[in-house]
């Protein structure tokens, strides 16, 4: 699927809540949802997550209801140089850097319950769903 020009890229651990039936932040969710889209690294997290061939089927059903930004060039650039930046201080996970480097290259905003994992990024738009 192409990615959309617009929209609000959404943390994996938004979508894990949903998953885990957080009914409060889907209902939150549900008037922007034809707006939302993951990086295929939640997808990816989400997939590696699942332990059995039903949960398999709820991830795969659940990535292609979001709109899906892929990884670039340009992406995997930004994400070595927020690692690079951020490491030693913060300890930024490869995953959030790559995650963090799709909302930049996109220039989308990322909604995340986690704020201290993404605030010191200056580039990177962030709100939380509340």
């Amino acid at each position: 699927m192409m990615a959309k020009s617009s929209g609000i890229i959404v943390d994996t651990g938004i979508i894990t809540n949903i998953f885990r039936g957080d009914k409060e932040k889907r209902e939150l969710l549900k008037p922007i949802r034809e707006e939302l889209g993951i990086s295929v690294i939640t997808a990816m997290e989400l997939m590696n997550g699942a332990k059995n061939k039903m949960r398999e089927f709820e991830v795969s059903k659940t990535v292609r209801a979001y709109n899906l930004y892929n990884l670039t060039s340009n992406s995997g650039t930004k994400a070595f140089a927020i690692i690079s930046k951020y490491h030693l201080k913060h300890l930024i996970s490869i995953d959030d850097a790559l995650i963090a480097a799709t909302a930049i290259g996109n220039m989308l905003p990322l909604c995340t319950d986690n704020l201290n994992d993404y605030s010191f990024i200056t580039e990177l738009g962030l709100f939380k769903p509340e």
